[in-house]
């Protein structure tokens, strides 16, 4: 919403057969001068979302109204997008996060940091795990609920078979 906004300000004033690319791309300029709350220029990335965001108003307008010949938006530039960072836990981090996990009076810490660890779920669908999703003959994880929308099945490798089912047989 808070995008949008932000294009019908720029924009709102132009009727639609003025909404063309080099509109889009000169109001585009005027959006990378903005600054964040810390008072740096706004990313590459997040001008993309700001376009993503008008992309999806004016496709609307093109395919299912008839009101555009086509999508303005699609022929301006994008900016680069960060690869963003990849990192690891060395051994020594590793080892100091179970041992700590471990230690802690919550089995379930121990537990979660393992699956973490072992199958890369995210916090969200660790969370909303139930024992129900869980197949100790295929040895894997249904997460229901993914980022995408689709299920599927997660492998349980390592030590993390081990750990779930001795925290199942503690707690059926």
């Amino acid at each position: 919403a808070r995008q949008l906004a932000w294009w019908r300000a720029e924009l709102g004033r132009l009727t639609l057969d003025k909404l063309t690319p080099e509109r889009i791309a000169e109001a585009r300029a005027r959006l990378r001068t903005r600054r964040t709350r810390s008072g740096a220029y706004i990313t590459p990335a997040t001008v993309n979302r700001f376009l993503a965001g008008l992309s999806v108003a004016t496709k609307w307008g093109w395919k299912e109204l008839r009101w555009l010949r086509s999508n303005p938006v699609l022929e301006v530039t994008k900016g680069p997008e960060s690869a963003g960072v990849i990192r690891f836990l060395s051994d020594d981090e590793r080892k100091a996060l179970l041992d700590a996990a471990r230690a802690d009076l919550d089995p379930n810490i121990y537990a979660a940091i393992v699956l973490a660890l072992c199958t890369g779920l995210r916090a969200g669908n660790l969370r909303s795990l139930t024992w129900a999703d869980v197949d100790f003959d295929r040895a894997a994880i249904c997460v229901s609920e993914t980022k995408n929308g689709d299920g599927r099945w997660v492998p349980l490798v390592g030590p993390a078979y081990k750990v779930l089912k001795s925290h199942h047989d503690r707690d059926p």
